[in-house]
């Protein structure tokens, strides 16, 4: 009888190890797909359905058996709220139109930002950074000053 509890018990931890593997797995999968929607316009959006396929699903039978299984996209880490706000206000004050001024940085307000960036000699790669906010303050000085 207790060879029973011990197979039992090995049953058990073997059903219980694959399934927390398989629950990984599963995780990892999301983590990407919402990697994949963060960086684009929405579930409509091809690019959304391209990143899905190329870099979520390439793990799958179709991809080759020695490939690495897929990467979570790496999405940057957005500013405050009460900052994207005040940045807002501030690139549309200078001309920059950032779209609704309402504290969330979308696609308007991150062209908004890299036009400003690139007006001002800064590297268009960046978002909202120290350089960026020195500048812009800069900026709103010297149109407060001109007016």
């Amino acid at each position: 009888m207790p060879w029973l509890k011990f197979l039992l018990a090995v049953v058990i931890g073997l059903g219980s190890a694959s399934a927390v593997a398989q629950s990984e797995e599963d995780m990892q999968l999301q983590r990407c797909i919402w990697g994949c929607l963060a960086q684009s316009s929405g579930n409509d959006d091809p690019a959304y359905h391209e990143c899905v396929e190329r870099i979520c699903l390439a793990g799958d039978s179709a991809a080759p058996a020695a490939a690495s299984p897929p990467e979570t996209p790496q999405v940057a880490a957005q500013p405050e709220r009460a900052t994207v706000l005040s940045v807002q206000e501030r690139l549309a004050a200078l001309g920059f139109d950032p779209g609704p001024v309402d504290g969330i940085y979308g696609r308007q307000t991150e062209a908004a930002v890299q036009a400003f960036r690139a007006s001002q000699g800064l590297a268009t790669a960046g978002s909202i950074d120290d350089a960026f906010l020195a500048a812009l303050q800069s900026a709103g000085d010297a149109a407060a000053v001109s007016e």
